[in-house]
């Protein structure tokens, strides 16, 4: 059954990006950490946005992302370190952060 899922997977990407995922430029660990660099700079300005305009700073920086990607002020390079960044945290991080946050919300005798 994973196979089936990965192929359907694959052939949703391939019809989204026009270019299959073996033309997608190398990813080395200068594009991740500019991918990081990036992150935290959108942090920054969402900030500078919530302290001039009241807006979330998490809403800031989605605003911004977007805006950033609209104008191709990222290079392709730079997403593909920000995909890697993201795969990472999806798969690694976030699991482990949410299973300690059950575990002492349990001994607290917390509930969901």
């Amino acid at each position: 059954m994973p196979a089936i899922v990965t192929k359907v997977a694959y052939l949703m990407l391939t019809r989204v990006y026009p270019q299959t995922l073996s033309t997608l430029p190398p990813v080395t660990m200068e594009h991740i950490a500019a991918a990081g660099m990036i992150a935290i700079c959108l942090y920054m300005f969402g900030i500078l946005v919530h302290k001039l305009i009241g807006l979330p700073v998490p809403v800031a920086m989605l605003f911004l992302a977007v805006l950033a990607k609209l104008t191709y002020a990222i290079l392709p390079k730079m997403e593909g370190g920000a995909r890697t960044v993201y795969c990472f945290f999806s798969t690694v991080v976030t699991y482990p952060l949410l299973s300690l946050q059950s575990e002492s919300l349990l001994r607290r005798g917390t509930t969901y």
